[in-house]
């Protein structure tokens, strides 16, 4: 008791009597409201909240830039960190997923702070328990794999832990968060975020140096601030190194000495070109005429082909003849406006047993399988012949050889970046010959990056004689190049032009992406073998990756093969994985029609399929969205409850899902129904209008709901499919 005696007038004086309370009492349990929006956080908080209007995180939905590269948000992936769930829904560095509600809204505040147990999260060691949205101390707001979750998809996280310890100081909030006090005196973090598109933050990572000596001109660049490589995370960023010459007092063109850049996904001709955290990058020019001065420039591009005189000019040098100088040039204005705004281990077993991949052959193999093309090309070239011959016996070696060893060999051709031309034409042309099933999905993914038009009427014909109409892709492709041999050939002794041939083959695509049959008669819900079932296995565990080209890929194959790869999607809703379940019911809602479809044809009941189906909580706004995008009408009934009985995001999930779904003109029931829910003032204006769309087609959308929203609910309300025949 004498102890807390002499301590009290010292923790009084520290701490002060309020913070000593806080400390010592136990904590008031009030009520508490959650809240259902960000902009619920207004009032509490203006001054983050301003902070916040300020960043690009506020404008991450509604940036032009994202929008013109994602199709206006037709590429729906990108909404994953445009507009994500709450980030602590997920594990530490696991990839976010899209929210229905409030898109508009961008990486708001419930982004960071929601969490999943209630209330949201503080990174305040004590915050305020009486709080109307019930705080709670969480340490995983200031650990980097909460940010890694959307800006570690080019590897930002990875280059951070590779980086020399002196640059990664404390995390991310050392340099994107730095510490304020507000009013009263409390400590907190600033909201703006300041990184890529702050001039000032750019300015401080990189240092250039120059140097004119002797009529050669040196270039130095360092990136001595930057706890990560520079440029980094979105691939649209570049940075661009250039010099100009001044000859007779006239200065010369801005001529490029260097870009730095991680190339775009389909660029596959470039190479990555950052420069790393604590690196040096160095060049020397030799001009052929020594010239009277030099100046040297950093811009830095938001994409790689703005303009000159939209890009921020972060560095300048100008030298005479003997000098030497670093410049960090602060003074510099930025242009009108800078407009752009850890990996998983391998997944437990699949439930099913989906039987192996696959081989990979050895380099042995390999060579000895090369050695015999020009005799497999010749016994071609010449028809006929004797199998006696060497060439005869070499060309039934080839023949005989294991189908899974020979497409593991294709595909070791095709799929290396550095194999010659001839050589990949050759694998293409024994593919297309000898299509073998369990090549289907790589050789589908293949359409996505080939580029030669040999190359690509090969994998057109293979596909096509498995019955997989993803090839009618590259047979229009081919048609493309109207000059192309292939072609004429293609259509020698028919009587159709090449006008013509395009109509007739775009129709049949267009009824394989709605059905996925080439003929009505062809349609067999066939069994696919045990190795392709593997090869579909070794594509779901994509669905794993941090970095997104993985995931696009897997999505690319999965939305283009026949029906009998939908089972292993369904398998892939039943993993442990939430992760793995999101992005197969993607998927899922991705197809559309030709799921549904598929399951009109099975002998399921479908009313409960779709209970069942909808139930699971942790994924039940995407399975909703599965639902609504399977298009059946049997959705209707099971969907109607949740616009009630759901929270925000269920609400708004099922909303939509009922505009895809649910039977036109509405049951008297439903209209009931939906006219209670639209009184709803807490209903987000998503919902609201997915509600008005179904009531009347030609509905005016809220106000504040954004174009890309209203012009997705429309397309939905112009793609229902399952009052059509067949």
């Amino acid at each position: 008791m004498m102890q807390l005696q002499r301590l009290l007038p010292l923790l009084l004086a520290g701490l002060g009597t309020a913070a000593l309370f806080r400390l010592v009492l136990p904590p008031m349990h009030t009520e508490v409201a959650p809240p259902i929006s960000s902009q619920d956080c207004q009032s509490c908080h203006p001054a983050v909240w301003e902070e916040w209007q300020e960043s690009h995180h506020a404008f991450a939905f509604q940036n032009p830039e994202v929008r013109r590269l994602s199709q206006n948000f037709l590429n729906e992936e990108c909404l994953a960190c445009h507009a994500p769930r709450p980030v602590l829904q997920f594990k530490p560095g696991e990839r976010v997923l899209a929210r229905q509600s409030d898109r508009s809204l961008g990486v708001d505040c419930l982004s960071c702070h929601s969490r999943p147990e209630g209330g949201v999260a503080s990174a305040q060691l004590n915050p305020r328990t009486d709080a109307a949205c019930a705080p709670t101390t969480d340490l995983r707001l200031t650990s980097v794999d909460t940010c890694g979750s959307c800006h570690n998809q080019h590897g930002t996280v990875e280059q951070w832990r590779a980086a020399p310890e002196e640059l990664q100081k404390e995390n991310c909030l050392s340099c994107h968060m730095k510490d304020t006090f507000r009013e009263g005196g409390r400590r907190g973090r600033v909201h703006s975020f300041p990184a890529a598109h702050d001039l000032a933050s750019l300015q401080e990572a990189v240092a250039l140096e120059a140097s004119f000596l002797k009529g050669q001109v040196h270039l130095q660049l360092t990136n001595h601030g930057a706890g990560h490589n520079f440029p980094t995370d979105e691939r649209s960023r570049a940075a661009d190194l250039q010099w100009r010459s001044m000859q007779k007092k006239t200065w010369g063109e801005w001529q490029q000495v260097y870009r730095f850049r991680d190339p775009y996904r389909d660029e596959i001709d470039l190479n990555n070109t950052q420069l790393p955290a604590g690196k040096t990058w160095e060049t020397t020019l030799h001009p052929l005429v020594p010239p009277d001065a030099v100046e040297v420039r950093l811009l830095y591009r938001t994409n790689p082909f703005q303009p000159d005189d939209e890009a921020s000019v972060l560095q300048t040098i100008s030298l005479l003849p003997g000098e030497g100088k670093t410049s960090i040039s602060k003074d510099l204005a930025p242009p009108p406006s800078i407009n752009q705004g850890p990996s998983r281990q391998g997944h437990p077993t699949l439930v099913r047993d989906f039987g192996k991949t696959l081989p990979v052959l050895s380099q042995k193999e390999r060579e000895e399988i090369l050695a015999w093309k020009e005799l497999w090309e010749a016994s071609f070239a010449n028809g006929n012949v004797r199998l006696a011959s060497p060439t005869g016996k070499a060309l039934r070696k080839l023949q005989e050889l294991h189908p899974t060893k020979r497409m593991a060999a294709i595909l070791h051709w095709v799929e290396e970046k550095n194999t010659p031309l001839d050589i990949q034409r050759w694998a293409y042309a024994w593919w297309a010959k000898q299509p073998y099933e369990a090549g289907i999905p790589r050789m589908i993914l293949r359409l996505k990056y080939e580029k030669d038009p040999d190359n690509v009427l090969s994998l057109a014909v293979g596909l096509l004689k498995l019955g997989e109409g993803a090839g009618l892709a590259g047979l229009l492709q081919v048609m493309t190049f109207e000059r192309f041999p292939q072609v004429q050939t293609l259509l020698q002794n028919t009587t159709w032009t090449l006008e013509t041939a395009q109509i007739y083959f775009q129709s049949q695509k267009e009824n394989w992406d709605k059905k996925r049959f080439l003929k009505p008669s062809s349609y067999v819900s066939r069994i696919a073998s045990p190795e392709l079932l593997g090869e579909m296995k070794s594509m779901l565990h994509r669905f794993l990756s941090q970095p997104l080209r993985p995931v696009d890929d897997a999505r690319f194959v999965f939305t283009r093969m026949s029906p009998a790869i939908y089972p292993s999607l369904l398998s892939g809703i039943h993993q442990d994985s939430l992760y793995m379940q999101e992005h197969c019911l993607q998927t899922m809602a991705w197809l559309g029609e030709p799921f549904g479809r598929w399951i009109q044809r099975t002998e399921i009941d479908r009313t409960d399929f779709l209970k069942a189906f909808i139930q699971p909580p942790p994924t039940r706004t995407r399975r909703m969205e599965a639902v609504g995008a399977i298009g059946l009408p049997e959705g209707e009934a099971l969907l109607l409850p949740w616009l009630t009985q759901g929270n925000r995001e269920e609400q708004t999930a099922a909303a939509d899902a009922l505009l895809r779904c649910a039977t036109l003109p509405l049951q008297n029931s439903s209209i009931v129904a939906m006219e209670q829910v639209l009184e709803n003032v807490n209903l987000s204006d998503e919902a609201r209008f997915s509600l008005q769309l179904i009531q009347s087609a030609d509905a005016s959308p809220p106000s504040s709901l954004d174009s890309a929203e209203v012009d997705r609910r429309r397309r939905w309300l112009a793609q229902r499919w399952w009052t059509q025949s067949d």
